[in-house]
């Protein structure tokens, strides 16, 4: 049987990820619908502009740029879905199998495979696009990481595997058996890495500093791009580092406590806990060393990337 171009996508609250064989790629969950009468700011690879059906968007942080703009952190993923997949697709043309991870898979499922089916037609960066879906499959998000981990050697020999995955606006667990089954799992619409951006961007320490600079109200998605930069806020130099820990450790604990919690009767079975997800790397420093616990290389695309492994090398016809 033919072979079909395999895409991994993961679009989340924070960054649409993308896989599609090469380095994986990320754009900011942000988007601002153009009106008739503006001119559109300079499109860039991260902040395509998408014209579809008469209507332009751009996504990215140049959509930060206008006087207003959507987050998807505050808004239906899979409503928007098509608007991200062209975002997110970087080739014009071409015939492909989609991979997209969603939290609640069966909820979204249908929807979703409707949406994104079929021949796709839209203008990308000012360039004519025509792509056709023939196969959509839609996985639990943080099961990517799964197949990713256990490739790498990182689930145990026995018991089961602990996926935790901390995202932008949300965080979930899967407790996947030795047979590769998800036999217990939960999702947050709370604690994801903007929940504790959003708290320390309301630190007083922190805005006190920024009014220098004529910053009345620090940026909570500001703060997160912070937390990847030195814990520095933009090109101010003002920093959140000395006092990060003051939100950090509780909100982790919260975390943790959680998946502990709600595992009270699976936790004697539990060998390997993975952790994942954007957030992940704020804390890797807590588990290092810890018996049982890792972080996978590449948190923030672990699930992209573990979804393009197990996918591309299948041929058509496999169901969705």
């Amino acid at each position: 049987m033919s072979k079909l171009r395999t895409v991994a996508c993961d679009f989340g609250n924070f960054e649409l990820k993308t896989c599609a064989g090469g380095e994986p790629t990320a754009i900011r969950s942000i988007h601002f619908k153009l009106p008739k009468g503006v001119n559109a700011l300079s499109a860039k690879p991260t902040s395509p502009i998408i014209e579809v059906s008469g209507d332009r968007y751009h996504f990215g942080l140049q959509a930060n740029k206008y006087s207003s703009h959507e987050k998807t952190v505050t808004q239906s993923k899979e409503l928007l879905a098509q608007l991200h997949l062209y975002a997110s697709l970087e080739p014009s043309e071409g015939t492909f199998r989609l991979v997209v991870s969603h939290h609640s898979p069966d909820v979204v499922r249908s929807e979703l495979t409707n949406a994104l089916s079929g021949t796709h037609r839209y203008r990308r960066n000012g360039h004519d696009c025509s792509i056709k879906i023939d196969e959509v499959h839609v996985v639990p998000e943080g099961y990517g990481t799964y197949w990713l981990a256990k490739s790498a050697g990182l689930t145990p020999s026995s018991g089961h595997t602990v996926i935790i995955d901390i995202g932008g606006g949300s965080w979930l667990y899967r407790v996947i058996d030795q047979d590769g089954e998800i036999i217990a799992q939960s999702v947050s619409d709370r604690l994801g890495s903007f929940a504790l951006a959003a708290n320390i961007a309301h630190d007083e320490r922190l805005r006190e500093p920024l009014r220098k600079f004529g910053i009345t109200q620090p940026d909570a998605g500001v703060v997160m791009d912070g937390f990847r930069l030195g814990h520095t806020y933009a090109e101010t130099a003002v920093s959140w580092r000395q006092w990060l820990d003051d939100y950090r450790l509780p909100w982790f604990k919260q975390i943790l406590g959680g998946v502990k919690a709600e595992l009270t009767n699976l936790l004697p079975y539990c060998r390997g806990f993975v952790l994942t997800g954007g957030g992940a790397n704020l804390v890797s420093d807590r588990i290092v060393n810890v018996d049982s616990f890792e972080i996978i290389q590449n948190p923030n695309f672990s699930n992209v990337l573990g979804m393009y492994q197990e996918y591309a090398d299948q041929s058509v016809g496999v169901t969705a």
